[in-house]
């Protein structure tokens, strides 16, 4: 049983870098993930590799900033 077995991990910044390395543990760990970042066509290729992995839940498009 992986850590992570039915959870969902919500993953900002996901486009690239530090983001789509950790989506890629959260996956090895049996996460369910959800990838957000501002730069929807640059998020395309590593949610794409996600998919191909596991339970990849989806690519939105996010901008969070603080109230």
């Amino acid at each position: 049983m992986n850590r992570f077995d039915n959870r969902t991990v919500l993953i900002t910044g996901a486009a690239g870098g530090m983001g789509a390395s950790h989506a890629r543990g959260f996956l090895g760990e049996g996460a369910n993930v959800m990838l957000t970042d501002i730069r929807e066509e640059r998020g395309r290729v590593p949610a794409y590799s996600l998919m191909c992995r596991g339970k990849y839940e989806g690519l939105f498009r996010c901008f969070c900033r603080p109230a």
